[in-house]
């Protein structure tokens, strides 16, 4: 148990091989509440949005030079 206190065998749930009294169980199960900052999401969409400038762009330079090839 990650608090240290006694329970017995019979009042501890076994969960991966190591005993846990109600209330570490109930910690281990809650779901966590982290979030995603905004400065992440705005970081992620200005470079996807930078990337998809860029491959455009070369992309049709690409093709133009393609075509002066040929």
């Amino acid at each position: 148990m990650s608090c240290g206190k006694a329970v017995c065998q019979e009042c501890a749930t076994t969960r991966e091989g190591i005993h846990y009294c109600a209330a570490c169980l109930a910690r281990l199960w809650r779901p966590r509440e982290t979030g995603v900052p905004w400065a992440a999401w705005l970081a992620t969409v200005s470079v996807s949005a930078v990337l998809f400038w860029a491959v455009t762009r070369l992309m049709v330079w690409a093709g133009v030079l393609a075509a002066s090839l040929l």
